[in-house]
């Protein structure tokens, strides 16, 4: 998915110089039946006044602060980037006539944001902003945003605060990013590969259900539902919540669904198609992923905050267990594993599965039939020791070290290929390559 990157934000911030208020509107542009009070004409900063104004720009790079009042903003067959700052008011920015990406942060009111064919980003809320701060104020007051086509992005609700926002992002493969769940959220997310990016809270103990054959949602006695394709699901859970539960049925479609943040147990059951099920920090939980070429993400693997949630990981698809020290879960429908802890043990069957493990102490064993084993090494350096082996038993396997850890790779009966990578590795197997013992 195409996403406005910070450089380009910065350099619409940056280089750009502050224009002057037109004295006098040009009377042929009119936005929404009404004649403009300022144009946006070429590039820089716009500033309009406190008072209601009405807004039409046709220019390149612009920034269009409209401050307080309820305003009208237009924007008309502008090329480039083009990003606009509603202030407080109840705002309308209409952005259906211009095929250039567009930024909009609707601010405090009921605001209104209508979308064209391009790549659009609106922020009902955000809680890190555009950069500035203040630019995004906590979202408590009902926006309507409509997004048409292109890859759009919105962002929607506050922590702690009712969501009364009606959202529709139309065709595309659209982001929807929502603080919180709340039954009185419209979500119309229409066709497309689309993905919804969710923070939970909760004072107290909560059980969240997301059905997506049904498209419901259960929580706190009751029902709400969105409408549209949604496939592809993120939930964090904020600091300091309660511990609580998430189950996530999914369907016979492709379906992706992550959980982080501490506290938050996943129920899985995925059903039918190519499946992408993670649980990130929380040990426990359900994870049936059914027919289809599925994978399991358990574990920490990136490096933004160098840890491991998970301090002891065994996962044994033979037995379909995962041991999280001495929390035991279920793990069925598994072909791809991902794994990462302090201290991890992944276990093979004898389907054939490929195997991808991360952590200070690493044993990985493929058993019985094809597998394709991997030592990972995103975040070994927050060990104070490492030890790799990586066995993959009966049948054709693969195995591979990293660049940063000395690893142990073992074959056994079958044709096998070893690949060390970097460092002192010992190899075991029929084909060996940068293996130095």
């Amino acid at each position: 998915m195409k996403t406005l990157t910070a450089t380009a934000l910065c350099g619409v911030l940056l280089t750009a110089a502050t224009v002057a208020l037109p004295a006098v509107a040009e009377a042929a542009a009119v936005c929404h039946g009404r004649a403009a009070t300022m144009i946006a004409s070429g590039s820089g900063v716009f500033t309009a006044t406190e008072d209601d104004d009405v807004i039409v720009a046709d220019g390149g790079d612009l920034r269009i602060r409209a401050l307080g009042g309820d305003d009208l903003v237009c924007l008309h067959d502008i090329q480039v980037v083009v990003q606009v700052e509603a202030g407080a008011g109840d705002d309308l920015v209409d952005a259906t006539r211009t095929d250039a990406p567009t930024v909009a942060s609707l601010g405090e009111g009921s605001d209104t944001f209508v979308g064209g064919p391009g790549d659009d980003f609106a922020y009902g809320s955000a809680p890190e902003g555009l950069g500035e701060d203040g630019l995004n104020p906590p979202d408590t007051e009902t926006d309507v945003i409509t997004t048409g086509g292109g890859k759009d992005q919105v962002f929607s609700g506050a922590l702690g605060s009712a969501n009364l926002d009606v959202i529709a992002t139309g065709v595309g493969d659209d982001r929807v990013h929502l603080e919180g769940l709340d039954h009185a959220t419209s979500l119309d997310v229409g066709a497309g590969r689309n993905t919804a990016i969710v923070t939970l809270t909760a004072n107290e103990t909560t059980a969240w259900l997301v059905d997506v054959g049904r498209r419901a949602l259960e929580f706190d006695e009751q029902t709400s539902a969105w409408r549209g394709r949604l496939h592809r699901w993120y939930f964090t859970m904020a600091d300091a919540s309660a511990p609580s539960s998430l189950v996530f049925l999914g369907t016979k479609a492709d379906d992706t669904v992550f959980v982080g943040g501490t506290g938050l147990v996943p129920h899985f059951r995925l059903g039918a198609g190519n499946d992408w099920g993670g649980s990130l920090a929380t040990p426990g939980g359900t994870f049936l992923l059914g027919p289809g070429l599925d994978r399991l993400t358990l574990g920490k693997y990136d490096s933004v905050h160098p840890s491991f949630p998970l301090s002891d990981l065994r996962v044994d698809l033979a037995a379909q267990q995962a041991s999280f020290g001495g929390i035991e879960s279920p793990v069925r429908g598994v072909e791809t594993l991902y794994v990462g802890a302090e201290r991890v043990r992944a276990l093979g069957s004898a389907r054939g599965e490929r195997i991808r493990a991360n952590g200070c102490d690493v044993v990985v064993r493929g058993r019985a039939g094809w597998d394709l084993l991997e030592r990972g090494d995103d975040v070994v350096s927050i060990c104070p020791g490492l030890s790799s082996v990586i066995a993959g038993g009966a049948g054709n396997d693969v195995l591979l070290g990293s660049n940063r850890t000395d690893d142990i790779l073992l074959g056994g009966p079958g044709l096998d290929r070893a690949r060390g990578m970097r460092g002192t590795d010992t190899c075991r197997a029929e084909v060996r390559q940068s293996c130095e013992r």
